[in-house]
């Protein structure tokens, strides 16, 4: 954030009146405004109930700066679905309904991989997470990730509902197959009597009448 410009001729207690706005209203909504542009809209993951889930969020890796810490909540739940601090995960912090159930992927934390698993995802777990980094109180990075969870049973209902208009339109393809076929059939059956009708009539003609119509 750009420094005041303090004219030398104001006095001392104006100079340290302007400081103290610049450092406890100002800076802190140039933070807020900042993590705004940061966080963006969040991504969707979807879910079933029962399963595990991976919340993705991740960071660049800086070999001059200290690893964040790294904060996970959920909107609308008090305390955190997971705080990892200090290079260990601080379990007094957590809220109750994620004992157990959240954690980070140990083995990626060097690659900047700060992704929150969550074990036997439940229905109340949908919402929107939050998964901030934080290096100090002045410099943060958020990430917003939407957990839809969908039940085990309606998904089964859905996948059977899609299994059944398969097999209806399956069948119907193949029963107007096999109507335009056995039409096509009797259309040829059709033609062949009537040719066969006809070369019959035409040879039991006698040949006089074929005398009388010629000079007829």
């Amino acid at each position: 954030m750009p420094s005041l410009l303090i004219r030398p001729g104001l006095p001392q207690k104006v100079c340290q009146l302007s400081m103290i706005i610049a450092n406890n209203l100002l800076n802190p909504l140039w933070n807020l405004l900042a993590s705004a542009d940061q966080s963006g809209p969040p991504e969707t993951v979807l879910a079933l109930a029962g399963g595990d889930v991976v919340l993705p969020c991740s960071f660049n890796i800086n070999a001059n700066s200290k690893f964040p810490a790294v904060e996970w909540s959920k909107n609308g739940l008090s305390n955190y679905v997971l705080l990892y601090r200090d290079g260990c995960e601080d379990h007094f912090m957590k809220n109750a309904n994620f004992l157990f159930r959240s954690s980070l992927i140990m083995s990626e934390l060097k690659m900047g991989n700060v992704s929150l698993r969550i074990s036997s995802v439940r229905l109340s777990d949908a919402g929107t997470f939050q998964c901030r980094k934080l290096w100090s109180k002045d410099h943060w990075e958020d990430t917003l990730v939407k957990l839809d969870v969908g039940s085990f049973l309606a998904f089964l209902c859905y996948l059977i509902f899609i299994c059944y208009l398969c097999t209806f339109l399956l069948f119907s393809i193949i029963l107007v197959t096999l109507l335009t076929l056995i039409h096509s059939c009797f259309h040829w059956v059709f033609f062949i009597l009537h040719f066969f009708l006809a070369v019959l009539v035409h040879l039991k003609k006698k040949p006089t009448e074929y005398c009388v119509n010629s000079y007829s």
